[in-house]
């Protein structure tokens, strides 16, 4: 049991990042205009509800509950496009 516990606070491998790229995400805290600003995300993978610092891919603020495209992950941010019809 404690060993189950410790492996899902693991931090999220490489791989297992790769499978969030495509993913629908919301935000929660607003990303702010400009490039480098960051807010935060939320999304589920797997049963699992997960956040993220992310950045807007191009720079444009993205208001809080926004639907957003994970597009890219860089050392823990991740970068992210507003869908405005999903």
């Amino acid at each position: 049991m404690i060993a189950a516990l410790l492996y899902r606070a693991q931090n999220t491998t490489t791989a297992e990042r790769c499978c969030h790229i495509g993913l629908r995400a919301t935000v929660i805290e607003c990303i702010p205009q400009g490039r480098g600003r960051f807010g935060k995300i939320s999304f589920s993978l797997h049963d699992c509800k997960h956040s993220a610092p992310a950045v807007s891919e191009d720079g444009n603020e993205i208001s809080r509950n926004q639907t957003v495209e994970i597009v890219n992950i860089d050392k823990n941010t991740y970068y992210v496009r507003r869908k405005e019809l999903l």
